[in-house]
């Protein structure tokens, strides 16, 4: 009668104990990679640990397979010494299994990760006393003023702008951007809800409503990968009257944010295509 080995089925993996060792770490890493690039691109490209996370965690895979080998040979010759008669079922014995799971659990920690940080990214708009409005309005002919770009990263810009006689530069923080304003001694912080990095910040001067109260917009654009950016309205009191987390589609090469002329106020513009254009509309508001 043919005898059958312990432990033999889709449970059973018949390797040696230090190959079971370099397999986990590595099923844990591609799991996690998996999870994350599958995720990632469909609830909002939050952030880039979606993207690099998953490389550098497939690159270093090998690596630490190469410690589980090595730790599972040290173990193994402690068994050995200690239950030999018990070391080939527990190389083998729920083997497999105990892998898949190790990849299942990677897979859900990468997932609620990127819930997590998807759900602390709503709402969008985060602050608005001043009424501003996203509306689809048909723009004037003329009249369109592109913005600055007062910061870049790549382009190594870090600029402090006159307005309303007055110096506005920025500091960056951790977790926010503070705009100084030299002359008067204020200073307010914007937070980087929704945004891990900032790589470039463009700035504008407005009009707000038919009494024309001015203002200044600011566009924060987070990190390549992270595909948000922040809009924000700074009243003429120093004050962050706007705030909104946009999901990116346009190009940020070239500035993407405008005024256009209107008898209600001027209009922000945020885009690089005339044809698909985020317009706000700002109002007479508190």
């Amino acid at each position: 009668m043919a005898h059958r080995s312990e432990g033999s089925g889709f449970l059973s993996l018949p390797a040696p104990l230090h190959a079971v060792c370099a397999l986990a770490p590595a099923a844990w890493c591609l799991g996690y990679a998996i999870s994350s690039l599958m995720l990632g691109p469909h609830i909002g490209h939050q952030s880039s640990t979606f993207v690099l996370g998953p490389v550098f965690l497939m690159m270093g895979a090998p690596l630490l397979a190469g410690a589980g080998y090595v730790f599972g040979k040290l173990l193994a010759l402690i068994l050995h010494a200690f239950f030999p008669h018990r070391r080939a079922w527990l190389t083998k014995r729920y083997a497999t299994m105990g892998i898949v799971a190790i990849a299942a659990a990677a897979a859900l920690q990468a997932g609620l990760s990127l819930v997590a940080a998807e759900h602390s990214a709503r709402p969008r708009v985060l602050f608005n006393s001043a009424l501003i409005q996203k509306r689809g309005i048909d723009l004037p002919a003329g009249g369109v003023r592109p913005a600055s770009r007062i910061y870049g990263f790549l382009e190594r810009v870090d600029l402090a702008i006159p307005w309303r006689g007055d110096l506005v530069q920025l500091m960056y923080r951790e977790n926010s951007v503070g705009v100084e304003f030299a002359s008067s001694g204020r200073s307010l912080s914007i937070p980087l809800t929704g945004v891990d990095y900032v790589v470039a910040v463009d700035a504008i001067e407005l009009e707000m409503g038919s009494s024309h109260r001015p203002a200044l917009a600011l566009l924060i654009t987070g990190r390549a990968t992270g595909q948000r950016d922040l809009l924000a309205v700074i009243s003429e009191s120093r004050e962050l009257i706007y705030l909104e987390l946009l999901d990116r589609f346009w190009n940020y090469s070239s500035i993407p944010l405008a005024i256009a002329p209107s008898p209600a106020g001027d209009l922000i513009l945020v885009g690089s295509e005339p044809q698909s254009l985020l317009v706000f509309a700002t109002q007479d508001g508190a």
